[in-house]
């Protein structure tokens, strides 16, 4: 488990030195707070891989509205993430028909690997960084669904 944490780590910081965006590094509330009035869209998906693309199926929709379940994620600029299969959690300004990009400098992320480039997952030790990535991703979902909850009531 060490070394599967240390190789995302290491991926993770390879991809946001090596990709000709640079991201601010920022506290994960700095982050969150950004991202939250950036995006229009906060969604919970699961991502598959079909047909040579990757689609997402909504799951939960936790701020905004969307007209489709099903959607395309594309990966054609230096800044975006590699989509991976599984659930994530998806930050986007909207859903056009093409489809959304990831960006690597936001918080789409995935549940299986939720490690983002802020300053406390800055650690030396991986296992520990993942942990919290985890934990802070519930506490972030929690959050995201009171918050849906209230504007839409």
């Amino acid at each position: 488990m060490k070394k599967l944490t240390l190789v995302t780590l290491l991926t993770l910081a390879t991809t946001m030195l090596s990709s000709a965006c640079i991201c601010k590094l920022m506290t994960l509330k700095e982050l969150r707070k950004k991202e939250f009035l950036r995006s229009s869209i906060i969604l919970i998906g699961d991502i598959s891989h079909k047909d040579n693309s990757y689609q997402v199926k909504l799951v939960e929709l936790l701020k905004g509205e969307v007209r489709d379940s099903l959607f395309t994620v594309y990966n054609r600029s230096s800044c975006a993430i590699p989509p991976t299969e599984g659930r994530w959690i998806i930050y986007v300004n909207s859903i056009p028909k093409i489809g959304v990009e990831l960006f690597s400098c936001g918080l789409s992320r995935s549940f299986l690997s939720p490690i983002v480039y802020v300053k406390e997952y800055l650690i030396e030790d991986g296992e520990k960084s993942l942990r919290f990535a985890k934990r802070d991703l519930e506490k972030e979902i929690k959050m995201l669904r009171q918050r849906f909850k209230q504007a839409n009531n």
